[in-house]
């Protein structure tokens, strides 16, 4: 069941993404982001997520993950992730007040970092 869920959310994200990467030059990231346009409420628990981003291949690359909370805030600063849907985004940072329930999340509005349970649904940026 496990692997039917993931096949079908790549096979989701797959057909959604139709944009070019995006760069952030001065952190020296591709990010491999979903518009509010192509993006059509995928939000997943962070396990699917963090699966999804781990087992990526896109644009000719397989070293996809989830940025860390800096990684989000400081593109979302500078700029980079103007066009991403409003929401909460996984991160590959555990929280370490809860380590076994929570990992930290970065809402996209205000670059907010918060602790969120990993049984909720968040949006998933991938990043190489």
């Amino acid at each position: 069941m496990k692997y039917i869920l993931l096949l079908l959310m790549s096979v989701i994200l797959l057909n959604a993404q139709k944009n070019e990467p995006v760069i952030d030059k001065q952190q020296h990231l591709m990010w491999n982001i979903y518009t509010q346009e192509t993006n059509t409420d995928l939000q997943f628990p962070w396990k699917f997520g963090k699966s999804y981003c781990d087992n990526s291949y896109k644009y000719g690359y397989d070293d996809w993950r989830l940025p860390t909370p800096q990684e989000i805030q400081t593109s979302i600063k500078n700029g980079i992730l103007k066009n991403i849907r409003p929401g909460s985004y996984w991160t590959s940072s555990i929280d370490p007040k809860a380590p076994e329930d929570n990992v930290l999340s970065v809402y996209s509005s205000n670059g907010y970092i918060s602790a969120t349970d990993v049984c909720d649904d968040a949006y998933s940026l991938c990043v190489r």
